[in-house]
């Protein structure tokens, strides 16, 4: 029954800068069944090798970091893992540029945190 379950758990990492969301999103994934925080950065290129290293099965993006771009870490590891974009910056030409980049979702911190928590429980229960 543990290896079932083990096969079952969905590894998040975090790319998040803001020293609130840093403290906040561990917790709210903590709390979600299937969901294991491998890792978290808020620098692009630690992002990057992390992502690369580790190839979880979601990332969870801010686009802007302390030193660099989440759009970069996109483009460069975007093929890696399911993108889910959850940013401050949500003007719709921000959101466009995410999903022909290869995002999977776009989600407003300040709206769409309840949106961002059920997209984690339904990639979470997908086999």
């Amino acid at each position: 029954m543990i290896v079932l379950l083990a096969m079952l758990t969905k590894t998040v990492y975090l790319v998040e800068d803001s020293e609130v969301f840093c403290k906040f999103l561990p917790d709210v994934l903590a709390d979600l069944e299937g969901i294991e925080l491998v890792g978290m950065s808020g620098r692009a290129r630690e992002a990057v090798e992390a992502i690369r290293r580790l190839h979880p099965d979601i990332v969870v993006l801010d686009l802007q970091l302390s030193e660099g771009l989440g759009l970069d870490v996109l483009r460069e590891t975007g093929r890696i893992a399911r993108f889910i974009v959850l940013t401050n910056y949500s003007e719709p030409p921000a959101a466009e540029k995410c999903l022909e980049a290869g995002a999977h979702f776009f989600f407003d911190k300040s709206t769409g945190m309840d949106q961002f928590i059920e997209t984690l429980r339904e990639l979470a229960s997908v086999g």
